[in-house]
């Protein structure tokens, strides 16, 4: 693993929402390197669930979670994931080199299973063909219902994975991966404290985007925590 020479901090900087989420710890970037997959697949069963019956309101937390948690995980890998950072060396540059590495199998096991689920759950369907037979004969060809809307979500699917994944492998294997923030105070919270706030809130969107079908009332438990962590990242300062 790689050692991180520590910076010179003159002043401590003004701390965010952004700086009080940021998983320092090896343990919690693990936590989160797996909260994003689930999470994931968990928005991708419930379009799947609820497609006929119009979605639910679980579709605009859906988003934004997933952009929140992945900037955590990015925040987390920042130094590793700059590509012209001053202070990589080859020490790092392998690191990042092997997680790359690592992603691709890792993106060809996601594309193998999630095609191998969609030949399970696609509706059968049968078009009838008449042209070029004579006398007007037609032929029955039984297959798959593929709507251009289901082909577009499994695009976009493989699309979020691929990106994820360089960055989880990294937030997984480099405990040392993260820019330290010497001189800055921390979060009165410890960092297992604030990941239980933050995925309790994230059940409760979910839970009352599927019971409320309103996206809003989904949206507020996670975003009320993340102004109190805000708030606690600031009065700390």
């Amino acid at each position: 693993m790689s050692e991180l020479a520590l910076p010179k901090v003159g002043t401590a900087r003004r701390r965010t929402w952004r700086d009080a989420i940021t998983p320092e710890g090896r343990a919690s970037r693990r936590r989160w390197t797996v909260a994003f997959p689930a999470l994931l697949s968990l928005s991708a069963w419930i379009a799947v669930a609820t497609y006929d019956d119009g979605g639910t309101g679980v579709g605009l937390l859906a988003p934004v979670a997933l952009v929140i948690v992945f900037g955590m995980l990015r925040r987390s890998t920042r130094r590793l994931t700059a590509l012209d950072h001053p202070e990589l060396d080859e020490r790092d540059r392998l690191a990042r080199d092997r997680a790359f590495r690592l992603a691709y199998p890792l993106l060809l096991a996601v594309l193998v299973i999630s095609l191998a689920v969609l030949a399970l759950v696609l509706p059968e369907a049968t078009r009838d063909v008449s042209a070029d037979f004579p006398r007007g004969a037609t032929v029955s060809i039984s297959g798959s219902f593929l709507q251009l809307e289901a082909l577009i979500g499994v695009a976009l699917w493989l699309v979020i994975w691929a990106i994820f994944l360089p960055t989880g492998v990294l937030a997984w294997r480099e405990p040392d991966a993260l820019e330290p923030d010497t001189g800055e105070p921390t979060s009165e919270l410890s960092e297992a404290a604030r990941d239980a706030w933050l995925a309790g809130a994230l059940t409760a969107g979910y839970i009352l985007g599927i019971i409320q079908d309103v996206d809003l009332f989904a949206l507020l438990p996670f975003v009320g925590v993340l102004a109190l962590l805000g708030w606690l990242a600031r009065r700390t300062h």
